[in-house]
């Protein structure tokens, strides 16, 4: 359940194809839309033709327009998770698309579920977003059966998920039960879930997409990836841009420092630069805030990436995707290579079947993967499974070495391997908390592999 707007209209359309209309349109837009970033434009196909995605900010899915058939413009957009300010700034967009085609708006066949772009009414514009909030609040609540579970409201649930039971997920931070017993009862309550709530793309909005990238982006880590690096610079760039606009606004200081800090652990292997003195501004209000605490990547995370099996890494650690082709030893019943990987530390996984010959035997299972000389680190009977893990000092190809910590977790019919590098003097406890999260589901891992057969 959602706000959406649906537009569709008429324009005269020459002898250019759809798709170089399309790119003439989302190379104009910038100039006629204020604040409008080229950076936010994208053409792409998809299975319905050419569509111009304009992703305007991290808590929404991109606005899309396109050209489905010869002299027929359609916008369309989905602007609940962020709020009345993103859906204003979204209809005038498309006003503006419509003026540079000439196109004619079809108003009977035009949908907006708050009526803003019949009515302009800003303030019924506000109480569609609050109302929909409260209906919503009351909604989920009457669907939940147990509250010490994690639900999301408006926040895309992928295969790793916060690790934050009896919390509601939301764009701009975790919320609580009694919170939306509260916006069910009152709407008024609901405004703050909102990150873009005031018109126009000015200081508050660029404060509310750095927040929002703070909360579901950043890791809080030295970047092991270039992706995670990008999402530092680019919510730093946004916190700074914000600032030279208005420097009176609420800015998460100790955040902004924590981020300026992992920036510049970087220079080393990148150009970029912070601007020291806004950097020491920076740093003199962090000093007098309260500690960092924005970033559901500051906590644990559960992953549920192999059917079957669940468990939890620390949210600094970010996929990568390893390349076997030159690999001769890999075994033909481990899984596709991947794996986790934060700053000096790496999670290797592996999945496979449990031998005949072992069956109800985890201990026998287990060997296979661990090495006689290595020390014992524990052994739990967890959900679905026996996990066991051991250490020990692996060499590299350079002669150097680095402590190495095998976990397997064997079920009634797949072994699951987490083998986690570090330095030789890094702590290890934090591998055995990962051991102590595995969860196995059987019938879901068999399900995924009727699945897979089935495709076959």
């Amino acid at each position: 359940m959602g706000l959406d707007i649906a537009l569709t209209g008429k324009f005269k359309q020459s002898g250019a194809a759809n798709r170089q209309v399309l790119e003439d349109l989302a190379a104009r837009l910038p100039d006629v839309c204020d604040n409008l970033s080229p950076d936010f434009i994208d053409l792409m196909e998809t299975d319905e033709g050419d569509a111009v995605f304009i992703a305007l900010h991290p808590a929404a899915d991109a606005a899309v327009i396109s050209i489905p058939e010869r002299g027929r413009l359609e916008c369309v957009a989905r602007t609940n998770s962020c709020g009345p300010g993103y859906h204003q700034f979204v209809v005038e967009l498309f006003d503006r698309a419509a003026e540079l085609l000439n196109v004619t708006w079809d108003r009977t066949d035009c949908e907006d579920d708050t009526e803003y772009f019949f009515k302009r009414d800003r303030k019924a514009l506000e109480d569609s977003m609050l109302n929909w909030l409260s209906q919503c609040s009351r909604m989920l609540l009457e669907s939940v059966t147990d509250e010490s579970n994690t639900l999301a409201m408006c926040y895309a649930l992928s295969n790793s998920i916060p690790h934050l039971p009896g919390k509601i997920i939301t764009p701009y931070g975790p919320r609580t039960f009694d919170w939306l017993r509260s916006v069910a009862a009152d709407p008024s309550l609901g405004r703050d879930f909102f990150p873009w709530w005031e018109p126009g793309y000015n200081a508050r909005t660029m404060l509310g997409i750095a927040r929002c990238l703070m909360w579901d982006s950043v890791r809080w880590a030295v970047p092991a990836q270039a992706a995670s690096y990008s999402a530092l610079v680019h919510t730093h760039e946004l916190l700074a841009q914000a600032y030279r606009l208005d420097p009176t606004l609420a800015y998460p200081w100790a955040e902004w420092h924590e981020i300026i800090t992992l920036i510049r652990a970087c220079e080393d292997n990148s150009d970029y630069r912070v601007d020291s003195a806004l950097a020491e501004r920076v740093a003199a209000h962090a000093a007098k805030a309260q500690p960092p605490s924005i970033g559901y990547l500051r906590g644990n995370v559960t992953h549920r990436f192999i059917p079957g099996w669940t468990f939890d890494t620390p949210g600094a650690f970010e996929p990568v995707t390893m390349n076997h082709d030159n690999d001769e030893d890999d075994d033909e019943d481990s899984s596709p290579g991947f794996c986790l990987a934060m700053s000096d530390r790496v999670l290797n996984f592996g999945l496979y079947e449990v031998e005949d010959d072992h069956r109800g035997d985890p201990q026998a299972s287990a060997g296979r993967f661990h090495q006689s000389s290595a020390r014992h680190l524990g052994q739990w009977q967890l959900n679905g499974c026996v996990v066991s893990a051991t250490g020990w000092e692996a060499p590299t190809d350079d002669g150097d070495t680095l402590m190495q910590v095998d976990i397997v977790a064997v079920g009634p019919d797949q072994i699951l391997t987490i083998h986690a590098f570090m330095p030789p003097d890094a702590p290890v406890d934090w591998t055995l908390d990962i051991a102590r999260s595995i969860s196995h589901d059987p019938d879901a891992a068999s399900a995924d592999d009727d699945e897979d057969a089935s495709d076959d």
